[in-house]
């Protein structure tokens, strides 16, 4: 009992560091005295008890409610009278300390602090209005079609090319340079270059043969624009990189668009969004039509 209750202990006060490391997103918004008096405003007390009186503050069954909701979930089922126990008496722990620093906090610091419990508190708000009142549209098949033939080149599946090439080091002398040049520009003529690369291996010209086939974007830089820009059967001028090499190119596949039926379910889901964030739009504009807003200059 006692193992359980410790480990419910430390998560609830993982769960104040983490709020006091992360800023708004976790930030417990009763933190401070006059925090606890914004987030009770309202609740009926019979319904929302007070548990402790902490000097002038309270500590209410609503703020045990919320720190138990944010313990894992492996945790919440272990909770007993005990652990409850613990659960209070660290809350009592978090509103001495946070009542104390309030004491201590500088005008500035207390200005921040207090924007960041308004953000966050207006934050939770404005998702439960969202929550009640807004409605997105539903993503529709002919959003889908429209999207996808809007954007074809996405769902294009560029054609594997098929290509063949001679390379030889950078570092040679001058003589066996200009043999192995020589040897790459009657490579054009030969059609098979495998047989062509061992033979003049053979008369020992540094020259490598490769075959590949690859989608162009996984073309290695060096030879990626030349294959692209190469005529199926024809061959590449010398490419001078980290090696001197040739390019032959072999096949060219057709591109293939993908069936929209294929796609559909990921148009669905990148639509999605773009619903919700339509929705959103028009339910601020509707609240901020009924609302005076007035935007003060900080110019002098």
């Amino acid at each position: 009992m006692m193992l359980v209750a410790s480990r419910v202990l430390l998560a609830v006060m993982a769960v104040m560091l983490v709020a006091c490391d992360q800023g708004p997103e976790t930030l417990a918004p009763n933190s401070l005295e006059t925090k606890q008096k914004n987030a009770t405003a309202g609740l009926i007390a019979d319904s929302d008890p007070v548990l402790v009186r902490v000097g002038e503050s309270e500590v209410r069954q609503s703020q045990m409610t919320v720190l138990l909701q944010r313990l894992p979930n492996a945790e919440t089922d272990l909770v007993t009278d005990d652990t409850r126990q613990k659960v209070l008496e660290s809350l009592v722990q978090i509103r001495t300390l946070a009542m104390a620093a309030e004491q201590q906090l500088a005008e500035q610091e207390q200005r921040l602090l207090d924007a960041k419990v308004q953000a966050f508190r207006d934050e939770l708000l404005a998702q439960k209005y969202l929550q009640m009142n807004m409605a997105p549209e539903p993503v529709t098949s002919a959003m889908v079609m429209n999207y996808y033939n809007e954007h074809l080149d996405e769902f294009t599946e560029k054609g594997k090319v098929r290509f063949q090439t001679l390379t030889t080091t950078k570092d040679l002398d001058d003589s066996v340079r200009k043999k192995v040049l020589q040897a790459f520009a009657a490579a054009k003529n030969d059609d098979d270059w495998k047989a062509y690369a061992s033979k003049v291996t053979a008369q020992g010209l540094a020259v490598k043969y490769k075959a590949a086939q690859m989608v162009p974007k996984q073309l290695p830089d060096s030879i990626k624009l030349q294959v692209e820009q190469l005529a199926v059967g024809a061959v590449s001028d010398l490419i001078y990189g980290e090696q001197i090499e040739i390019v032959k190119l072999i096949a060219r596949e057709p591109d293939r668009i993908q069936p929209i039926a294929s796609v559909s379910a990921k148009i669905r889901k990148k639509l999605a969004p773009m619903q919700l964030k339509k929705a959103l739009k028009l339910a601020a504009e509707q609240v901020m039509e009924k609302t005076e807003i007035e935007y003060i200059s900080q110019s002098e």
